[in-house]
């Protein structure tokens, strides 16, 4: 079983990347300086929606959503590497399977930030691409960021396996008619809407190791 594979493609936020509690805390830190009232559990409970739309919730004029905006990028990029962590076990997990396969992010993040956050935790030279939203013209769901790494990467579509958190992971995926792990120790909730469509999925990158391990290494038993 898994003879034929080469290479894993990953998605970066919720999936190598816990950007969750930081995330809140933009949203927090925006609306202290809107002066907006607000319950930090309301905010969780839109996480998932687009930023824009998010803050339409706690904001009806359109000039103060641009200035929301503009506060919470400034805040973001300001604290992003310190406040962007890696999931435990992703490490090692891609420290384990880079000696055999090839690696490759496809996100729809930017990717010197991406660069960044891999850098910092010694794992940058661990990929051999990265294919972000600065590389694309259409984001996921469309397939053209995963065609751009198979092209640079030299592998077929059945050589692959993309792991991703999302619905629109999944669907990028179907789209390009690549095998799909679904990744659910993050936190994007959109992962509860396929949950019946998908084979494999972990809640632990340890147990993706394990399974990765036992399927798919040129050494493996199995």
């Amino acid at each position: 079983m898994g003879n034929n594979i080469k290479g894993f493609f990953f998605d970066f936020d919720n999936t190598i990347a816990d950007d969750y509690t930081f995330i809140i805390d933009c949203f927090i830190y925006t609306f202290r300086k809107m002066g907006i009232d607000f319950k930090t559990s309301d905010i969780d409970s839109f996480m998932g929606l687009k930023q824009r739309d998010i803050l339409s919730k706690f904001i009806d004029n359109d000039n103060e959503i641009q200035n929301a905006m503009k506060i919470f990028d400034s805040y973001f990029e300001s604290n992003y590497l310190k406040g962007v962590s890696i999931f435990k076990g992703i490490e090692d997990l891609i420290r384990t399977i880079s000696v055999d396969f090839k690696l490759v992010i496809v996100s729809g993040g930017q990717g010197d930030r991406i660069r960044k956050i891999l850098k910092k935790y010694n794992l940058y030279n661990n990929f051999e691409y990265i294919i972000s939203s600065q590389d694309v013209v259409y984001p996921k769901p469309n397939p053209e960021g995963l065609n751009l790494a198979l092209k640079y990467s030299g592998l077929q579509s059945n050589e692959i396996i993309y792991i991703g958190d999302s619905s629109s992971d999944y669907e990028l995926c179907e789209n390009a008619k690549v095998k799909f792990i679904l990744a659910t120790w993050g936190s994007d909730i959109t992962f509860n809407s396929i949950l019946d469509k998908v084979d494999v999925r972990f809640d632990k990158p340890e147990l993706l190791t394990d399974y990765i391990y036992k399927y798919f290494f040129k050494n493996s038993p199995v």
